[in-house]
């Protein structure tokens, strides 16, 4: 693929719609029956469970029913974030402790760093397939911690935003290194967070969970070590995070009882995060277009 063609791209993302359109309504509902229920509240995050499994199973119907295939990485995202919220929610349920929520998203996202990367690590040395999986944890523990959760300990709209930019530039990108299926899934979660954020923004309420960033990180690190993006373009899709994290220390200088403050403190962080994603773009036209591969 030399060029990005865009009315093709944009026919074979309508699927898209059908994530985007089930997390929007399962967070309207569930946020319209938790008002009636409030001993016995459902989790929000089910709704983005419910996307994340409803893309996968558009776009890649074996990653539902084929988990621990050594050979398709993808195969283990849904398990991977189906498990970590049960896991999460069942731990809510019993402990109201944020210490223990902050360890279990970050065991979450070791675990899935490290399934993710096991089968790479079995072609390597030991010691250089330890440095690859500490290096992956290290990056996203840092990502995920440069973000301090509001006071309900949920992920704030910068985030969320965030998250959907980086998702929307893999989604771009990723056909250009031969992976149309990585480029539909991350396409496909690019709209389930969409929903989320305008969730989020309609209503004051964003999602709890570390979900959405799981299979976020595992997209970027199949994207690097299996469909063989460069480095340069996942590095500056990963800098798009510290860069909003800095958008928005800066967008809480913002006084927050205005509108104009408000709408400052989401689209601040975007604006610092475009710069890096806007290079990744850049640099995966330059060095993709003529080359071949893919996962």
């Amino acid at each position: 693929m030399e060029t990005l063609a865009i009315v093709p791209a944009l026919t074979m993302m309508l699927p898209a719609l059908g994530p985007f359109l089930l997390t929007l309504v399962l967070l309207a509902g569930f946020g319209h029956l938790n008002r009636f229920r409030p001993f016995f509240r459902i989790p929000d995050d089910f709704a983005i469970l419910s996307g994340i499994l409803l893309t996968f199973g558009l776009f890649d119907p074996a990653s539902l029913t084929h988990f621990s295939n050594p050979e398709r990485p993808m195969d283990w995202i849904p398990d991977l974030v189906t498990g970590t919220f049960i896991v999460r929610t069942l731990l809510s349920r019993v402990s109201g402790s944020r210490l223990l929520a902050t360890a279990t998203e970050l065991g979450a996202i070791a675990a899935s760093g490290l399934i993710i990367l096991l089968p790479l690590m079995r072609q390597r040395s030991l010691v250089s397939g330890i440095v690859l999986f500490v290096l992956a944890f290290l990056v996203w523990v840092s990502l995920r911690l440069s973000f301090i959760p509001t006071s309900k300990g949920n992920v704030p709209s910068s985030l969320l935003l965030s998250a959907f930019l980086i998702l929307a530039t893999l989604s771009l990108i990723s056909p250009l290194s031969g992976s149309l299926l990585l480029g539909q899934l991350s396409g496909g979660l690019a709209a389930v967070l969409a929903a989320s954020l305008v969730f989020s923004l309609l209503k004051s309420s964003t999602v709890s969970g570390v979900e959405p960033g799981l299979a976020l990180g595992a997209l970027v690190l199949i994207g690097r070590y299996y469909a063989e993006i460069p480095v340069p373009v996942v590095a500056s899709l990963l800098s798009a995070f510290p860069a909003a994290s800095l958008g928005q220390y800066l967008a809480k200088r913002i006084p927050g009882r205005t509108r104009t403050g408000r709408l400052g403190q989401v689209l601040l962080p975007a604006l610092f995060s475009i710069l890096p994603l806007s290079v990744a773009i850049a640099i995966a036209v330059r060095t993709l277009s003529s080359s071949e591969g893919g996962y």
